[in-house]
């Protein structure tokens, strides 16, 4: 242990050690703080790439619907998704809204909000097909069913349509959500006019 001889007799070569001591360890723990927040931004990265995959098969499977007959639904499930993808987000976690026209979602992680919108092609109104036909009948006095078409212009009902869309809806993410293609009739100066609308409910 002759080492230690000029440790204890050299103040110098004592100064020397313990500085070098004490640089090793704040360079160990720039080390492992960098580590940690690299994995950090790995597992904050992965759960923004789940989400952003959620909303856009929620986005796909709105967007199939325009393809099926009227009074036809589809359907989706978060929880359905996270057994099929096993995925490392809770779907009780999930913050869901959809507006006429996007999908939002958002998760909360270690006070931080991470999110994703996406853009539907087109308007989605969140009624179901009794809903719709109630506030039809309710402003116009019909149903707007084939059986008993609304008497209006149908530029007031478009008007009237656009203003029941517009409201952003939150999402029950442990429900499942229903797709229904519904068409609302207009018998007006002797023509017939189908508008076709993508009805959202649980």
């Amino acid at each position: 242990m002759s080492w230690i001889y000029p440790l204890l007799y050299e103040e110098d070569a004592w100064s020397e050690f313990v500085l070098s001591k004490v640089g090793l360890m704040i360079a160990c723990a720039i080390v492992i703080a960098a580590i940690s927040h690299l994995t950090y931004g790995f597992w904050s990265l992965n759960q923004e790439n789940e989400l952003d995959a959620i909303a856009l098969e929620l986005k796909h499977t709105i967007e199939r619907t325009s393809s099926i007959k009227e009074g036809e639904n589809s359907g989706y499930s978060f929880h359905l998704h996270d057994l099929v993808y096993e995925s490392s987000i809770d779907p009780n976690t999930i913050k869901a809204y959809i507006g006429h026209n996007y999908i939002r979602l958002e998760i909360e992680r270690n006070d931080r909000t991470i999110s994703t919108v996406k853009p539907l092609v087109f308007n989605v109104i969140t009624l179901n097909q009794s809903e719709l036909q109630k506030s039809l009948d309710s402003e116009f006095a019909s149903t707007g069913r084939i059986d008993r078409p609304l008497n209006e212009n149908p530029e007031d009902v478009l008007d009237f349509i656009a203003q029941l869309a517009q409201q952003e809806t939150h999402l029950n993410t442990s429900k499942k959500i229903y797709i229904v293609k519904e068409f609302t009739y207009i018998q007006y100066d002797s023509e017939v006019f189908r508008l076709e609308h993508m009805l959202l409910y649980q």
